[in-house]
């Protein structure tokens, strides 16, 4: 399975100091335009970002990422690349948020959290979201959900599921809004957001 480690230091130099004051200037030109509303996380996908969870099961000696972009960033963002990289604008003016958390368990937290995994891909199949893809080997778990499909073919938000008992690693990532599938090359390009690399491809087709 390919590493899914991404360096903390190198997001949050992408995000704040070179991509955030070139949207703050620009965006600042621009005429601003209402956000997509942002979709409460739920109770199941919310508990992975409490920071009790978090401070229970992380591992201080490990990494640990956590990526929270509100709707309205997300917005800022997009109106920033609109003259550069319009591709990427359009990707991103359809996104209510992201959220995304990258953590390193403690070796006696390893089983809680698989288990909770787990439940949070069940219940949110039963919810009604969609399997895209799963992929199970001896020490890892990938599982990707999309949300139900709008109208157009384009669906209604994504989230990655992924837990490595080698590497005591989990991560969750979710993108809220409703995009085609076609352009999650272009968000994960512009994001970088830690836990989209575990798609590799498989489910950028549209």
């Amino acid at each position: 399975m390919r590493t899914l480690r991404r360096p903390a230091l190198l997001l949050l130099l992408a995000l704040l100091a070179v991509v955030l004051p070139a949207v703050a200037t620009r965006a600042a030109l621009a005429d601003p335009a209402p956000a997509p509303a942002e979709p409460p996380l739920g109770a199941s996908l919310a508990q992975f970002f409490d920071p009790k969870f978090v401070a229970e099961v992380a591992d201080p000696d490990g990494e640990m990422v956590e990526v929270n972009l509100p709707a309205g960033l997300v917005q800022g963002l997009a109106r920033g690349a609109a003259a550069e990289d319009p591709a990427a604008s359009r990707a991103l003016s359809g996104l209510g948020g992201v959220n995304a958390l990258v953590v390193t368990v403690k070796p006696e937290k390893v089983e809680e959290a698989q288990r909770r995994v787990r439940a949070l891909s069940d219940e949110l199949i039963a919810q009604g979201w969609s399997p895209m893809a799963r992929v199970r080997d001896k020490t890892s778990t990938v599982t990707v959900l999309s949300g139900k499909p709008a109208s157009d073919g384009r669906i209604d938000g994504l989230v990655v599921l992924v837990f490595d008992r080698e590497e005591r690693e989990l991560v969750v990532c979710r993108i809220a809004g409703t995009f085609d599938l076609s352009q999650l090359g272009k968000i994960t390009e512009s994001l970088d957001v830690p836990g989209l690399d575990a798609l590799d491809g498989s489910a950028q087709s549209p």
